[in-house]
């Protein structure tokens, strides 16, 4: 009897002391936060709580320790989450990205003042897409957009083979090459001509400028047109056909540019000589495929395969082998017509852009597809279990009790209990002294929730 007497005593007493000890933390005033209160009448009329509970325990080194726990509505935090995951949801969807993308040349031209701005600013992301898809997919922008300027160019030469300006300068074009023998001696015999081997030079010389071995002096300023005095040639079948074979290709140019397309190679050079690189709006940009100007023409000058395809064009359709050049790299094409070399040349880039299709495209659609299925499941199935924060003092001695942990605990179906980050322990508590649902410390626990399931996702 006495030996249960003692026990009831010891456990009344430790519960006197347990009180004693919720009692103390209780009638704490943190001045800070609001001088008017104490702890208790602040923790324990709180609108957002469902539950509260007080609880007076021992630590793991068997301190003594008052344990505040506070139940809360798990609504707001329900909303916010399913609000997040909407969001995420829509920019998934904004990921999708069409296998058959095409690179306007506005487009490309912005792509390579854009690399130049990620070259000198690594933080910088571009992309011509509206979407995430692989920004460095280098060759695969430059074969969309060779692919445009082959579709440009093509239908410009089917249009301009048909045209009157096309057909008599092959004409006159092919008299000169079938008759040059005989024409070179007329010239050289032509007493009225200054220079007459330089004259012979300007009509069939392929090394600069001429009459049929060069088709950029056009809009050149060291064209034929300028130094080629033909005029004072004697023989005026040969005269006359000279003049027509201005006429035409500068007719043929005309044409082109009817396209939005044109050739010349005058754009490389400036005053003080050769311009490289470029300059577009004080971008410096090496142009490797196109030259697009302000006003949306393009310059195909620069491109080896346009060149050697609009040359073949105007050379007549005879069987060749044609070489392009692609970054000093020589690549042989047997054709009968430029159109076949045209077809060779769309072949090779869009074998690129379907490598590029069935490597990255496809695959990240698919991956996207999967990561909607991912979050519309957790839509659906995602509960909070529970949202509980606690509050922990310790207790030593006569001290008063000493503010130790704040913190905010999630369960839910679907993951592992989540915990507030430690840091966030004065604003944890801090928090309990207003009645409103402060975000930035409520949802803390929920960006935890949200980035495990970003860490689900497929990349």
């Amino acid at each position: 009897m006495k030996k249960h007497f003692i026990i009831i005593l010891v456990l009344f007493l430790t519960a006197c002391d347990n009180s004693e000890n919720i009692k103390k933390v209780k009638a704490l005033i943190y001045s800070q936060l609001d001088k008017t209160i104490t702890v208790g009448n602040a923790l324990d009329n709180r609108e957002l709580c469902k539950k509260v509970n007080w609880e007076s325990l021992k630590d793991e080194k068997q301190r003594d320790i008052v344990e505040y726990s506070c139940n809360l509505d798990t609504k707001k935090a329900e909303n916010f989450l399913h609000t997040q995951l909407d969001d995420e949801l829509n920019t998934l969807k904004s990921k999708f990205v069409e296998t058959d993308i095409k690179v306007s040349p506005e487009e490309y031209k912005k792509f390579r003042i854009d690399e130049v701005k990620a070259s000198q600013n690594k933080r910088y992301k571009y992309t011509i897409y509206g979407n995430y898809v692989d920004i460095n997919a280098q060759a695969f922008i430059y074969a969309n957009a060779k692919l445009e300027a082959y579709n440009l160019l093509g239908q410009a030469l089917d249009d301009i083979s048909k045209s009157k300006a096309f057909i008599r300068y092959q004409q006159n074009r092919n008299y000169f090459i079938a008759n040059k023998e005989n024409i070179e001696k007329v010239i050289l015999e032509d007493h009225s001509i200054d220079n007459p081997k330089e004259t012979i030079e300007y009509i069939y010389s392929s090394t600069h400028s001429s009459l049929i071995g060069d088709i950029f002096w056009i809009d050149s300023d060291t064209s034929p047109s300028q130094f080629f005095k033909w005029q004072s040639i004697s023989n005026q079948t040969i005269r006359n056909r000279i003049e027509e074979m201005f006429i035409d290709i500068e007719d043929i140019h005309n044409q082109l540019k009817e396209h939005k397309i044109y050739f010349s190679h005058s754009y490389l050079f400036d005053q003080g000589g050769l311009r490289d690189p470029f300059h577009d709006k004080e971008i410096r940009y090496n142009d490797k495929l196109l030259k697009i100007d302000q006003d949306g023409m393009i310059n195909l000058a620069h491109s080896s395969d346009c060149c050697q395809t609009f040359r073949y064009f105007l050379e007549g359709e005879t069987p060749k082998i044609v070489s392009i050049y692609d970054d000093k790299i020589e690549t042989k094409i047997s054709a009968n017509n430029y159109r076949e070399l045209l077809a060779s040349l769309k072949t090779t880039q869009k074998n690129i852009i379907s490598k590029m299709v069935s490597d990255v495209l496809v695959p990240h659609n698919n991956a996207n597809k999967s990561n909607i299925e991912i979050v519309q499941k957790l839509q659906n199935d995602l509960k909070i279990k529970s949202y509980d924060q606690k509050i922990r003092w310790s207790l030593v001695g006569e001290q008063e009790p000493v503010l130790t942990s704040c913190e905010l605990i999630i369960e839910t179906n679907s993951f592992p209990k989540v915990i507030s980050d430690p840091k966030l322990a004065n604003h944890c508590f801090s928090a309990t002294y207003s009645d409103r649902y402060i975000e930035s410390v409520y949802n803390d626990p929920l960006y935890q929730i949200l980035n495990n399931i970003n860490s689900s996702l497929k990349n």
